[in-house]
């Protein structure tokens, strides 16, 4: 079976059906079914100097073959959310240092902070969309609901940071559509099924390797092109670059 033709959801509808694991993105999820075909696979009979078994075992060769796909590749919205976040944070703390000459007043220095909290955790989140990983539309998600319930707590509020009210005179159902605008927005990026599900490196070590050796990955730069590619740390074989098409060994 072509498994490089189907989708990922086709893929993982497979292996569902197998009764195997899921998770992993989709060289991983290949990788699994193939390794299930060959383990269903009756053995075969040694036979010397025959052709026919000669083609067949360059045919299971191939078959081992994969395609790695390239992590790095532009994902256009990933790309455009990750943007419009960023923009979204740095506007947020440019009205946030408008209110540091109140610093001492009560209740205004912590606000401005936590201000400032929420606006390097959009930029990081923003971050980690454009690199494509799933975590950055999560941490996405967890800030903007608090920054927006924060927003709508405070709505009232004559002076504050969290909230742009003005006191009341902003309509609350403006400022909700507002905030519930930019946390779909920000969730766009995981309808692409090839947002990477695995941590970042930088966050591996915070949560622990064991939660996501499964689907981690090695870096491998290819031997003719030098293009940077990624294969999943449980295979070994042969891969092939999507850049040149060259092969080699993992």
């Amino acid at each position: 079976m072509d498994y490089d033709s189907l989708t990922v959801l086709q893929l993982k509808n497979l292996c569902k059906d197998r009764g195997i694991r899921i998770s992993g993105n989709k060289a991983e999820v290949v990788i699994r079914l193939m390794e299930d075909d060959e383990s269903k696979a009756a053995p075969a009979q040694q036979i010397v100097n025959n052709p026919q078994v000669e083609m067949m075992q360059q045919q299971m060769a191939e078959m081992k073959t994969i395609i790695i796909r390239n992590e790095n590749r532009t994902n256009a919205v990933a790309t455009i959310v990750g943007a419009f976040l960023s923009l979204y944070a740095i506007s947020r703390m440019f009205i946030t240092l408008q209110f540091l000459p109140f610093f001492a007043e009560e209740g205004t220095g912590f606000s401005i902070i936590l201000a400032f909290v929420i606006c390097f955790g959009l930029i990081y989140s923003a971050i980690l969309i454009m690199r494509n990983y799933r975590i950055g539309s999560y941490i996405a998600f967890g800030v903007l609901t608090i920054s927006g319930g924060l927003s709508l707590l405070l709505h009232d509020a004559d002076f504050n940071p969290l909230s742009l009210g003005f006191g009341g005179w902003v309509p609350m159902s403006w400022s909700a559509f507002c905030s519930g605008s930019c946390i779909l927005i920000a969730l766009l990026p995981l309808i692409d099924q090839s947002m990477k599900s695995e941590l970042p490196p930088e966050l591996e070590g915070a949560f622990g390797s064991s939660a996501v050796a499964e689907t981690s990955t090695n870096r491998v730069i290819c031997t003719n092109c030098r293009s940077d590619l990624e294969v999943p740390k449980s295979y070994t074989g042969r891969i092939e670059c999507p850049s040149c098409t060259s092969q080699m060994n993992v």
